[in-house]
């Protein structure tokens, strides 16, 4: 059971953006919000959303650090809205609001770097500790962002993407040619999906083929190098770096 407190220790300083068109359960949500979050607005489709977003960055000079959407509205859908923040700034943090289970449907958000899903109808423990979740993150990144060509994969665990050397705890760890490519690749799109399809045509792009059970028995040996849960198995869809959904 999520601890409310420390919820609201993460939360209580940050700006929240609730982007929902059914108008009751925008407003029920929102008061829940409002007792967490130091600043809390509310809109009901997606060009309604990037004129908030476009409102708040004029006035605060920053952007909200936590969007939370539904998919299905009118004018503009949440997936939309999703590749407009995303454009706007790929490190945006978002959670989305959704009753959809379609593996194509679920790729393409997974794809554009949601943080957590929540499915309708809200179940509050499950609410309070994505929130829970993503507010701690979103404070320790606030504290120390590494240099960009560096990819936090843990706390200990570093991807140089300039000189394509893993490191970690504090070591170097040493991978073959396709281990690197497939290290490199998987960075490119950290908290993404790569499917397997994107896996194998990417080796196809160095001139090497791969079969999808030579791709899962190259992983297995990553794996063995590196600590447990840096690379996740979306099942079903494919691989990535980060934690599981």
């Amino acid at each position: 059971m999520t601890d409310m407190m420390e919820l609201y220790r993460e939360s209580r300083r940050l700006s929240i953006l609730l982007v929902e068109d059914h108008q009751a359960l925008r407003e029920q949500i929102g008061q829940i919000l409002g007792e967490l979050f130091a600043h809390v607005d509310q809109a009901g489709d997606g060009f309604e959303a990037m004129n908030a977003c476009r409102l708040y960055k004029e006035r605060y000079g920053r952007n909200y650090d936590l969007i939370m959407t539904d998919i299905q509205m009118p004018n503009m859908n949440g997936i939309t809205l999703v590749e407009q923040i995303r454009h706007n700034d790929e490190r945006q943090s978002v959670i989305v609001l959704s009753a959809h289970q379609n593996r194509e449907y679920l790729l393409s958000l997974i794809n554009l770097g949601i943080s957590h899903f929540v499915t309708k109808p809200i179940q509050n423990e499950t609410f309070f500790e994505v929130l829970y979740k993503v507010s701690r993150k979103i404070n320790q990144m606030n504290v120390t962002q590494p240099p960009s060509h560096l990819v936090k994969l843990s706390s200990d665990c570093v991807w140089n993407t300039q000189a394509s050397t893993l490191t970690c705890h504090h070591k170097a760890v040493s991978l073959t040619r396709h281990e690197l490519l497939l290290m490199s690749l998987l960075a490119a799109h950290f908290e993404q999906v790569c499917s397997m399809e994107r896996i194998i045509e990417h080796f196809a792009a160095h001139g090497i083929e791969f079969s999808p059970e030579g791709v899962r028995n190259l992983m297995a040996r990553l794996r063995k190098k590196i600590p447990q849960g840096i690379i996740s198995s979306i099942y079903g869809l494919g691989y990535k770096l980060g934690g599981g959904y």
